[in-house]
């Protein structure tokens, strides 16, 4: 199996918060973190393995402070220090997909990211972070992307229109892109990608300014140039990760391939490749 880079952001940050527990700047004994441990390990969130890897970074600590005790700084320094690793996607032999499998666990030849690894990749808690962003089978090809967000274009310019021709002093620009959205007929999925590219070019913040249609076009065009870029995206299979991944570099953009390209980020790129896989 694998995990998402998230997912060992989660781990990292769950242990090191058990770890708070402990007294600053007193060195840790075996009496002291053995309790703490088995008071981390009753709770659900954390459980056997969670334990396994607080235990196995208090040992590292120690050898590393040559037998002596550790502080809690030194303990969780051993944590975030394989965390880093485990999300290092850009060292050699790895794929930057943003998943951490089990081949690449295996190139870092450390007992400690095994541990962390197996508690991130058990732990229910977890369990939300591991879903895909979206079906891996829709599927468009570049042409029909391209086509989706041309397909939008005119009805930004009808609800730029409107709003010009009939100011209406408490209605954003968004309420008349919805109502040009309805009257040009688009479907759902369109409908989708449309206020999804509106709410991205909204200004965040209390300017009180709202998206204009240039914003818009541009939130989609930059979608499209993300969705194309996922084409060819290395793909691991993550239930058998020990294989060697391929990549197709073949005009169609996939579910997957979005997935797996880290660059595509953005509810934009998703919504318009929706639409364009009904085309």
């Amino acid at each position: 199996m694998a995990i998402r880079k998230a997912v060992v952001d989660r781990a990292q940050n769950q242990l090191g918060s058990e770890l708070l527990k402990l007294p600053i700047g007193v060195a840790v004994t075996e009496r002291a973190i053995t309790k703490r441990i088995n008071e981390a390990k009753a709770k659900p969130y954390v459980g056997d393995a969670g334990a396994a890897a607080m235990r196995m970074a208090y040992d590292q600590a120690v050898a590393k402070a040559g037998g002596q005790a550790p502080d809690r700084l030194a303990i969780r320094a051993e944590i975030n220090k394989v965390a880093a690793s485990l999300r290092n996607e850009r060292a050699l032999g790895r794929v930057n997909d943003g998943w951490v499998d089990a081949r690449e666990l295996k190139n870092l030849h450390s007992p400690l990211a095994d541990a962390l690894y197996r508690y991130a990749n058990t732990s229910s808690v977890f369990e939300d972070n591991n879903s895909a962003k979206m079906k891996p089978s829709i599927a468009a090809s570049l042409v029909k992307i391209r086509q989706a967000a041309r397909s939008l274009s005119p009805v930004i310019d009808a609800a730029a229109a409107a709003m010009k021709a009939n100011p209406r002093q408490h209605d954003s620009f968004a309420l008349y892109l919805r109502e040009a959205a309805m009257a040009a007929g688009l479907k759902g999925p369109a409908r989708a990608a449309l206020m999804t590219a509106c709410n991205a070019a909204t200004p965040r913040g209390d300017s009180g300014e709202g998206p204009t249609p240039a914003k818009i076009k541009a939130v989609l065009t930059n979608a499209v140039g993300k969705l194309k870029a996922a084409d060819g995206a290395t793909i691991v299979d993550l239930k058998r990760p020990f294989i060697a991944p391929k990549s197709s570099k073949d005009g169609i953009v996939t579910g997957l391939e979005v997935d797996r390209r880290p660059s595509v980020v953005g509810k934009t790129p998703i919504a318009l490749l929706t639409y364009a896989a009904t085309l």
